[in-house]
């Protein structure tokens, strides 16, 4: 469904949201014109364009609207005297913001106290960003938090979008509390942006995706595996990368380092069969496998020897998988995969290759990311690979994305 085929119509108990109206110029230009509220904004917004309101919102629809660059509207608080509707308003402040619901006209008195706007439409991405700005005599009372509700909501809900983004200064608390408070998160912070000044100002952005929706019964937890032999060196930065991205989207984690000291390989026994543990205990599979059983997904991590994962890390998962796959009754089948590899130079396709090989005949669907999951030693040639810990990074929301379906159900 196309967004610019129709003005929508948004409304809660306390607010509506709609197309500008001829008689909003005059306090629109109050707006515009408040420095408390000019100092958070671009110097470019198309309410801007005219010192003429009355002629601005005239020529929206024309200009911004039909063009597809963006839809401006009022925002209005419904059916009481502004004062009382407002205390209304902030008493919602415990509720989660209402709904998005439309309906062909209003009948109730409205005053106007701000402007939303839907902005930055992508629709390969099937992205939107969105806005607002208030009156300051309205801050801190939820009117914000209410408009940012029924904005998401149209554009997730109605229009079918994937994404929602909100970008905001870092001193504008309050703006991050409104998109915080429905469901948010701060996916990107500090990124320089034009905002129509000298410099670029650095920007946090917010981001809300429809998998959000998912309900959750529990906390759901990934477990991290550290397969080299240093605790806290090049493979455990890696996969630091991928637990934060993890951390935004709300998945708990849990380490799990292998060890450096020695470890058997297996012995095609046998004795695992029916048991689905290792008949060796002194060393770590048996703990891993315990692990493993006892979270959502896992993520494994090497560093590359030889273009290959380190052995003795494929020493301990012949014998987790063996035992827990093959003759375990296969544990792990449905859980959510993926392996990192950190390297010098190369061989990391290669070594992620062969410990995926673990995750598909053990039934676990394997995540993928934007490029393949390795990334240069910070003690290597490439010192700072940006896109490495970018492909990590998305990999941690992909596995998150995949979690929350897996829970809450596919649309």
């Amino acid at each position: 469904m196309k967004l610019f085929d129709e003005y929508p119509y948004l409304e809660n108990e306390y607010i509506v949201i709609h197309k500008l109206r001829p008689e909003d110029a005059e306090p629109l230009r109050k707006l515009t014109e408040d420095p408390l509220v000019s100092r958070y904004l671009p110097t470019f917004l198309y309410e801007l364009k005219y010192e003429d309101k009355a002629l601005m919102i005239e020529r929206e629809e024309e200009e911004y609207f039909r063009t597809g660059e963006g839809i401006l509207l009022g925002i209005y608080l419904k059916g009481h005297g502004a004062g009382d509707a407002a205390g209304a308003a902030s008493a919602e402040a415990d509720q989660a913001p209402g709904s998005a619901t439309r309906r062909a006209g209003a009948d109730a008195p409205e005053t106007f106290v701000g402007l939303a706007e839907i902005y930055g439409y992508e629709e390969e991405r099937s992205k939107a960003s969105i806005g607002d700005r208030l009156f300051s005599e309205f801050w801190g009372k939820d009117i914000s938090t209410n408009v940012v509700g029924l904005l998401r909501d149209y554009l997730i809900d109605d229009r079918g979008l994937r994404i929602v983004t909100a970008h905001i200064l870092p001193d504008n608390l309050a703006s991050a509390a409104c998109v915080l408070k429905n469901g948010f998160i701060r996916k990107f912070p500090g990124v320089p942006e034009d905002w129509g000044f000298d410099e670029l100002c650095p920007t946090d952005k917010y981001v809300y995706k429809r998998y959000f929706r998912y309900k959750q019964e529990r906390k759901m937890k990934v477990l991290l595996v550290n397969g080299s032999s240093h605790e806290k060196r090049d493979t455990y930065e890696a996969l630091k990368v991928v637990e934060k991205s993890l951390n935004d989207c709300g998945i708990d984690t849990e380490w799990f380092w292998i060890g450096d000291g020695p470890v058997r390989g297996c012995i095609d026994c046998a004795s695992c069969e029916g048991v689905g543990r290792c008949v060796f205990t002194d060393d770590c599979v048996n703990d891993l496998i315990e692990a493993m059983i006892a979270v959502d997904g896992v993520i494994i991590g090497t560093p590359v020897y030889f273009c290959a994962p380190n052995g003795a890390l494929m020493a301990i998962l012949n014998r987790v998988f063996y035992a827990g796959s093959e003759y375990g009754g296969r544990l792990f089948e449905g859980k959510p995969a993926a392996a990192v590899a950190t390297m010098w130079r190369s061989g990391g396709n290669s070594a992620v290759a062969m410990l995926s090989k673990y995750f598909a005949i053990s039934g676990m669907p394997i995540i993928p990311s934007n490029y393949w999951n390795m990334v240069f030693s910070p003690r290597s040639e490439i010192a700072d690979d940006k896109f490495g810990k970018e492909v990590l990074a998305k990999l941690g929301e992909g596995m998150a994305e995949m979690l929350l379906r897996l829970n809450g159900g596919r649309q």
